[in-house]
């Protein structure tokens, strides 16, 4: 078992009856929290070109211990 790192973005879009999410895994803490403000970025990018008027983002980096995934160096 290693230690392993999920990146996990809700996001609330004003006059959707549910909250959606999306994750990435990575090997380090490090990785994880840099790459926040990236995904963020991504995700209301996406939002606005689906013409969300109003949205909210909030990401955290879980850890937890897992089997090795086969992830890209």
């Amino acid at each position: 078992m290693i230690k392993l790192f999920l990146l996990l973005s809700i996001i609330s879009v004003q006059g959707s009856g549910s909250v959606f999410y999306k994750g990435s895994l990575y090997k380090t803490l490090d990785e994880c929290k840099s790459s926040i403000v990236m995904h963020e970025n991504l995700l209301a990018w996406q939002a606005e070109q689906r013409n969300y008027e109003t949205i909210w983002i909030e990401s955290h980096c879980l850890e937890f211990e897992g089997f090795p995934p086969l992830l890209p160096s």
